[in-house]
């Protein structure tokens, strides 16, 4: 080892790649640094790198002019146009839908609204777009459609739930009704017991003529009302 190692020493040799004069490190080396040996890789590798680099191309999704650095040749001027450019494909929109749908994106929600960066984010957003959205909901109202379903919704339904209360409910009766509704499982509605508007019966907005039902149960019961679900 000694001798080679002092061979290594005295020996000179010329780089294939710049041709200049360099002391190598091992008996292997062909390259005077990292450099040449790497743009030897890509000659081979990418052997119209010439007619590529440093040339103007057009994007495929904005189609404005961009210079390609790279070797290969890029279709994007960006990484925000080639992800848009994906998103418009059938496939994309297939599985966005399924996505949806599933449980890990409403959970990547719950997360990211209760994070630092999260609310903020919302903040900002509620900020800049509710006085649109309360512009657009003025404009709604004022037309016959927007009158009349805030007519059914406000007057029809909210005036029967506050006939239907008693005055002697407390403030802690009505806020285990508001917990009730929010403790809703997945998949079931809530139903009084005894309807508030049935055919010959009445029934109160009260906790005890409260009950959860599946939304089919819920929709082939209506407004009958049987002795034995008391």
């Amino acid at each position: 080892m000694e001798t080679t190692n002092k061979f290594l020493l005295n020996r000179k040799q010329n780089c294939k790649n710049c041709n200049t004069t360099y002391k190598p490190k091992s008996n292997n080396s062909k390259y005077c640094s990292i450099t040449c040996a790497n743009k030897v890789y890509y000659k081979r590798k990418f052997p119209n790198t010439k007619n590529i680099i440093n040339k103007k191309f057009y994007c495929l999704f904005c189609k404005t002019k961009f210079i390609n650095k790279s070797h290969n040749q890029k279709k994007y001027c960006n990484s925000v146009c080639k992800n848009k450019f994906k998103r418009q494909s059938n496939d994309y929109k297939k599985w966005y839908k399924n996505y949806i749908k599933s449980e890990k994106f409403k959970n990547c929600q719950k997360k990211y609204q209760l994070s630092t960066h999260g609310s903020k984010k919302i903040k900002e957003i509620r900020k800049k777009y509710q006085p649109i959205l309360n512009q657009k909901l003025r404009i709604y109202k004022k037309t016959e459609k927007g009158k009349r379903m805030n007519n059914y919704h406000c007057a029809l339904r909210y005036s029967r739930k506050k006939q239907r209360t008693p005055k002697w409910i407390t403030k802690r009766e009505l806020f285990k009704i508001k917990q009730f509704y929010l403790n809703r499982p997945i998949g079931y509605e809530v139903d009084h017991i005894i309807p508030l508007c049935g055919e010959n019966v009445s029934g109160l907005h009260v906790l005890k003529n409260l009950q959860y039902l599946p939304a089919e149960e819920n929709r082939i019961k209506n407004k009958k009302f049987e002795p034995y679900h008391v």
